[in-house]
């Protein structure tokens, strides 16, 4: 289970306005003209997680381990969390995970965040600087949403119909849903009900059992 004494429980309605200030002014000297694009998704999470609380994590924080972030955590659910945020750079030794393709805890982080490999469904992530995987982005469904301020560098950025921004560079190859026909890209192995629409999961095994993804 996940050490929540790496951090601080704080009522998410008294640190979103620390939220909102850094997403200003680090997506200002990033060059990202527009805030709203954040703002929006940390408002709605406000609306939809009243009374809720956040984990804030010091700034220049590394997590050991990997990182999930869904509702039936017990780390989550026993404390009333709807946020996870980090001012500053975070680093995660291991993936992060977000399996819920409705919802999720909000991911911000305030500067860049650095961890294996990214997989998510339904929450909102925000990162106002860089996006560094060692290896795979995976974003699935379109209730979830990624924002990134700066770079995002991996070995492969999978969409699979999320809303997905990213400010700066994509130093990795993007496989979209919207701009190919997934079964022409991905063995049929990855594939399960829909043999359009690949399985994040699948994808993963087969990237940890080190088989390959791509025809």
């Amino acid at each position: 289970m996940f050490d929540i004494s790496q951090g601080e429980l704080q009522n998410f309605s008294d640190v979103a306005p620390l939220v909102s200030e850094a997403i200003i002014t680090n997506l200002k000297a990033a060059g990202f003209a527009y805030p709203d694009m954040f703002e929006e998704f940390l408002r709605a999470q406000l609306q939809n997680c009243a009374g809720r609380q956040a984990l804030v994590l010091p700034g220049d924080t590394t997590l050991e381990r990997t990182l999930y972030l869904d509702y039936d955590q017990s780390w989550i659910s026993d404390n009333n969390i709807a946020a996870v945020i980090c001012l500053g750079d975070l680093s995660v030794v291991g993936d992060i995970v977000n399996n819920n393709l409705n919802c999720g805890p909000l991911l911000f982080v305030g500067g860049s965040l650095r961890l294996g490999n990214l997989i998510k469904g339904g929450a909102y992530f925000l990162i106002t600087n860089h996006l560094v995987a060692d290896n795979l982005v995976i974003v699935e469904y379109n209730d979830g949403v990624l924002r990134v301020g700066g770079d995002l560098t991996a070995e492969l950025f999978i969409n699979l119909d999320q809303d997905a921004l990213v400010g700066g560079a994509t130093n990795a190859r993007l496989i979209s849903q919207d701009e190919e026909l997934l079964s022409d890209v991905f063995v049929a192995e990855v594939f399960d009900q829909d043999p359009d629409l690949p399985s994040a999961d699948k994808i993963m095994e087969r990237h940890r059992a080190g088989l390959n993804l791509l025809l």
